[in-house]
């Protein structure tokens, strides 16, 4: 009877019960990515991360909570991440790419006003140095 409750018990302990931490991490981790910058700019990233937490969840339903499913929840919080990590890095470039082209704009109307200024700063020299022609 002994032998009976041993194997259960290994059997149970082994691939069974609620899903393991890593697996509840990455459906959090995926939920956050998902209404975060990594929908607008990495849609790519967030689907591979989603393809692995797609994996992680199956392997849970095969094989219940048990290395192999803690595994590939591990994996799919990495994907997550990094699907996040490269979306703030490409609204960082978007943004910083905006400033670029806003601070050239900004240039080139400076220098517009200043052509302008140089243009009209020297009309009037040359009205001061060259005086009308005396009447005859």
């Amino acid at each position: 009877m002994n032998a009976k409750w041993a194997l259960a018990a290994i059997l149970v302990g082994a691939c069974g019960g609620p899903p393991p931490q890593e697996l509840v991490d990455a459906r959090a981790a995926f939920k956050r990515a998902s209404r975060g910058p990594a929908a607008e700019f990495n849609a790519v990233g967030l689907h591979v991360a989603k393809t692995a937490l797609d994996i992680a969840e199956q392997t849970y339903e095969s094989d219940g909570n048990c290395d192999k499913t803690r595994d590939r929840g591990y994996v799919a919080i990495r994907k997550v991440e990094r699907a996040e990590v490269l979306a703030r890095t490409k609204r960082f470039d978007a943004t910083a790419e905006a400033a670029e082209r806003r601070a050239r704009l900004k240039q080139s109307e400076l220098n517009a006003r200043n052509r302008r200024e140089l243009a009209r700063t020297k009309s009037e020299l040359i009205e001061v140095a060259v005086p009308p022609s005396a009447p005859k």
